[in-house]
């Protein structure tokens, strides 16, 4: 049965990390932050009882948010292609975070997931691979794949100036 002691710890350590992982890699935070809280209910509720809770919390929210878009259906999509629609001529050009996250956001769902999952939870290719119930092959080529399309549409952008003090970059 699950340890409240260990849920607890876990959602005052990770759930703040998983939330924006799952997040990013549904593009939905709201439906991320459902997901997580959902399933954590559920756990303790169930008294599930998993060795890695962090994989499995986020691959059940993983899961629950694809199941809500499916429901959602042609809505969800429709909000979508609202989401992708160009800026119009005029605008102010986007800040580079804000071009950096329209990239991410672009890529397709898988790479996106594990692009989240490896980058912002810093699960290894096995963990990542393990939530997501797929080899470890799959991980690394689409991560690689990932990569080369973010290089490939973000070459663009000025690398930006590094100040020796932190890793922010000026504007």
């Amino acid at each position: 049965m699950m340890d409240r002691q260990r849920l607890e710890t876990f959602v005052r350590e990770e759930y703040p990390r998983v939330v924006a992982a799952v997040g990013f890699a549904c593009g939905d935070r709201a439906a991320a932050e459902d997901a997580v809280q959902d399933v954590l209910t559920t756990t303790l509720e169930r008294g599930f009882e998993v060795a890695n809770l962090r994989a499995w919390v986020v691959a059940a929210a993983l899961n629950r948010v694809r199941s809500g878009v499916r429901r959602r259906g042609a809505e969800g999509r429709a909000f979508e292609r609202l989401l992708r629609r160009p800026t119009p001529v005029g605008s102010p050009p986007p800040e580079r975070d804000d071009v950096v996250l329209a990239v991410l956001r672009s890529l397709p769902e898988r790479q996106r997931q594990i692009t989240a999952l490896h980058y912002l939870l810093d699960m290894s290719i096995s963990e990542v691979a393990a939530t997501l119930e797929v080899s470890d092959g799959t991980v690394k080529t689409q991560l690689h794949r990932a990569r080369e399309a973010l290089r490939s549409r973000l070459d663009h952008l000025p690398a930006g100036e590094h100040d020796g003090e932190d890793d922010r970059v000026r504007r």
